[in-house]
């Protein structure tokens, strides 16, 4: 438990907001700008164990870090917890997650899906320029702030599935998701190398959700 830690002599940790499968995330205080809050996510303790993941984690948070457009997440910095789990210092941000907005197979207007998908498409495109690709799209990792009717889209979690795939090879989590198989493209389902085209089908996936309000697949 991090609440009341502070991480980096900078970031006091100071509310639990959400759980998932790549780890907890937690509100954060700037000690020494008050004003200053963020969002910390801290990955899975069975990950500090593997020196390969510690340092694909490195990469990939600088790389996350490195695109800078107003659709994608902000990511100020990374580090260690004194546990050795590594973490990642993100925008705060207030809003709604797309996915809970699905849940109970509500689809939302086409007036408000087709902007979300092309606000989706826009930060998608300033990561491929960069080289990183995200893999795991899907709507837990699209979030929306500003106003219901015209909002704000943000790309959450670029990069950190690369660091799970790597995981997935050197430790063993009970219940860990390496993917979200009703957002996955066949290439990643069949376990072929993935490129940029990977987030293309999550677009359209993620546009399908909107509309249908369900998911392209639910079977087992």
């Amino acid at each position: 438990v991090l609440l009341g830690t502070t991480l980096h002599d900078t970031y006091k940790v100071v509310r639990f907001l959400a759980e998932g499968g790549m780890g907890r995330v937690y509100e954060a205080q700037h000690t020494r700008i008050s004003t200053k809050r963020f969002a910390i996510k801290v990955l899975h303790g069975e990950l500090k164990h593997s020196l390969e993941v510690r340092m694909r984690f490195r990469r990939e948070a600088e790389a996350a870090a490195s695109i800078d457009h107003p659709n994608v997440i902000g990511v100020h910095d990374f580090g260690y917890a004194p546990d050795g789990r590594p973490y990642l210092v993100c925008d705060l941000l207030e809003g709604n997650e797309l996915g809970a907005m699905l849940l109970g197979g509500r689809p939302l207007p086409i007036p408000l899906s087709i902007p979300i998908a092309r606000q989706l498409c826009r930060a998608l495109d300033a990561a491929h320029e960069r080289g990183v690709i995200h893999r795991d799209l899907k709507p837990a990792n699209v979030f929306l702030v500003g106003p219901p009717s015209d909002p704000d889209v943000r790309v959450l979690d670029f990069g950190l599935s690369r660091v799970l795939e790597v995981a997935e090879s050197s430790v063993t989590q009970t219940g860990m998701v390496m993917g979200t198989p009703a957002f996955m493209s066949p290439e990643q389902a069949k376990g072929e190398r993935a490129d940029h085209r990977v987030d293309v089908y999550g677009v359209g996936a993620v546009l399908y959700s909107c509309i249908t309000g369900r998911p392209p697949f639910d079977e087992e």
